[in-house]
């Protein structure tokens, strides 16, 4: 962690999250061959993915619009 932690753009950053929905691992939500966004990445982006947002909002019964600041 604290390699680079004098260089701004390489450095590793923690954050504090707060979870508002969640569920046990066995209740895990998922459509196969839905077109839900998946990635391998660390940080990742749902600004272009409707169809997963709409599927997070109708199983988690959340507004992601209404949680962002």
């Amino acid at each position: 962690m604290w390699e680079n932690s004098d260089d701004p753009v390489n450095s590793e950053y923690v954050l504090r999250i707060e979870w508002v929905a969640s569920v046990p691992r066995t209740e895990a939500k998922w459509k196969p061959h839905s077109g839900l966004y998946t990635t391998q990445l660390v940080r990742a982006s749902l600004e272009r993915q409707p169809i997963t947002v709409a599927f997070v909002e109708s199983e988690f019964n959340v507004c992601l619009k209404s949680l962002a600041t």
